[in-house]
């Protein structure tokens, strides 16, 4: 099995670097067919703290997508990722009747956050959002969940549209609320949506918020609490720069999460960028959390890029009054066709 797994990442690498405009593949007639593609993250990352050093190359996604153009409405996406096994991310089907109307059924992204939207081949953070990847339940450790990452997803029904020839873009949804493949463990679901204005050229403002009921495992025993997930961003895109700023906050009963980060990219040229991030997490139990990130990328292609950044994060625990700095330093090759 791993010798499969080795084999496959290594023809996905193979395959981009030979492909560096970043092609998708249309099997079919011009009316119906599969969009087929492909990308791979894999680098070196080394870590230092005051305890201990560590460093390792790493292989972050192998992701395959394929887009069923079922007819000129109806569509189906599947999205797959075998970097660590094999992890159905997205499945979902369809159905456009209008711009204005579009009804999704299956797995796919919740609505919550700004920077949870992004493809990962098209975040200039490696390592993504620490703020981001907490509150939605991205990362290694779920605040809500034992065992299993959300990646920011779920499985439900979603209405969408674009309003008012595109200055207004809605979202509602109705989920299980237990994250990626996994049936509901209770009788509630969550309902939730996003509102993201366009008022200029470039610049978007959104809000988006979650609300249910979920099971939570709490010093081992099933407990149901209240989640609340929300969310405020503004985000500017220009030839020059891009800006994006959010603050995402998190509510389980009394417990209130929150933080905030601001991420900056300069376009020195077609091909190279500037990367800088500030962000903090202020946990509910005196847990706070701070991180700067600065780096620059090349960009082979649209989707094919060479990353290297450094990472900052201190985090502060006021129970006992302890500091812990790490600094980071990772580099990364992304290959896409």
């Amino acid at each position: 099995m791993q010798l499969k797994k080795f084999l496959l990442i290594s023809l996905l690498m193979f395959l981009g670097v030979l492909t560096p405009v970043s092609a998708q593949y249309y099997l079919g007639s011009e009316e119906r067919g599969v969009t087929l593609g492909a990308y791979a993250q894999a680098g070196f990352g080394a870590e230092f703290k005051e305890a201990s050093n560590i460093n390792s190359f790493y292989l972050r996604r192998a992701i395959i997508h394929a887009k069923a153009h079922i007819t000129d409405k109806w569509t189906a996406m599947a999205v797959a990722d075998f970097a660590k096994g094999f992890t159905l991310l997205d499945l979902y089907a369809q159905y456009s009747f209008a711009p204005q109307l579009n009804v999704r059924l299956g797995q796919f992204k919740n609505p919550v956050g700004w920077e949870n939207q992004f493809n990962p081949a098209t975040n200039e953070l490696i390592e993504g959002s620490i703020l981001t990847n907490y509150v939605l339940g991205n990362g290694p450790i779920c605040p809500f969940f034992s065992g299993h990452s959300t990646t920011g997803r779920d499985i439900g029904l979603e209405v969408s549209g674009a309003l008012f020839n595109g200055l207004l873009d809605y979202r509602l949804d109705v989920l299980n609320g237990n994250g990626i493949n996994h049936v509901d463990n209770n009788t509630h679901k969550s309902f939730g949506g996003s509102l993201t204005l366009h008022p200029l050229e470039g610049l978007s403002l959104n809000g988006s918020a979650l609300y249910g009921r979920i099971n939570m495992d709490i010093a081992g025993v099933n407990t149901r609490v209240k989640r609340l997930q929300w969310g405020a961003a503004a985000a500017y895109t220009s030839d020059m720069f891009d800006l994006r700023a959010e603050g995402l906050f998190l509510h389980l009963d009394s417990d209130k999460d929150k933080g905030y980060n601001v991420t900056g990219v300069a376009h020195f040229s077609d091909r190279v960028d500037g990367v800088a991030a500030f962000e903090q997490l202020f946990q509910a139990k005196d847990i706070n959390i701070l991180s700067a990130v600065g780096g620059v990328q090349y960009n082979f292609s649209k989707r094919c890029r060479l990353q290297a950044q450094y990472i900052f994060t201190q985090t502060k625990n006021k129970v006992v009054d302890a500091t812990d700095d790490a600094h980071r330093v990772v580099a990364q090759l992304q290959v896409s066709f």
